[in-house]
Parts: C-alpha cells; structure tokens; sequence
C-alpha cells in the first residue's frame, strides 16, 4: 500500500477552509488522512481509497448497510424455516407459494 496526499488545492474544512490538507498532512498536524482497503461498495471493484475520514463516511455507511442487509436476509430465512411450515415444506429452489406468504401475517 502506498501513502497517497491530498491534492494541493484540497482546503480542511476543521480549520474553516482556511489551510491545505497537504500542509497538514505534511506537517504532521492532521491524523485524519487514511486509507480505506477493500471493495468499493457500489461498484464492486478493488480499491486503495485515500481521503480524509470524514469524506470517507459514505463508504464505510454502505459497507455497513451491505452487512446488515445480508444479516437480515439469513436471520429472516431462519426464522421462516423455523416457524412456517408451508415454507419448510417446499424445495429450496421454488419460488415462496402465496400460502407461504398468507402465513407470515
């Protein structure tokens, strides 16, 4: 992994937009310059995403919600296989029957 600086324009926005984020960096003043490794969340390709952690929020919300949704899904098929029998009772690869859905109300 390589350190990558800001750009020379890029203006802090902790100092009121009034000194560079390289001059920060630079001088060691500013600790919020990181690196985010791994998959972009939207597109899916690999990426070594340098910026400031507050501009890197967004990323790191939509991994979060990606976890979740996946969490969700499992714990919500779980419980189906658990609790509905009309569920249980049809092969894996079939889509849900409408009994199958009348049963979750």
């Amino acid at each position: 992994m390589t350190f990558k600086l800001p750009d020379k324009d890029k203006l802090c926005h902790h100092t009121g937009f009034e000194k560079t984020c390289l001059g920060l960096v630079a001088g060691g003043t500013c600790q919020r310059w990181r690196a985010l490794p791994g998959k972009d969340v939207f597109t899916g390709e690999a990426r070594e995403q340098w910026g400031c952690i507050d501009d890197l929020v967004l990323q790191l919300q939509g991994e979060a919600m990606r976890e979740n949704s996946g969490t969700h899904a499992a714990v919500t098929g779980f419980r189906e296989m658990i609790f509905n029998p009309h569920y249980r009772a049809r092969p894996l690869s079939a889509p849900p029957t409408i009994e199958a859905i009348e049963d979750q109300t």
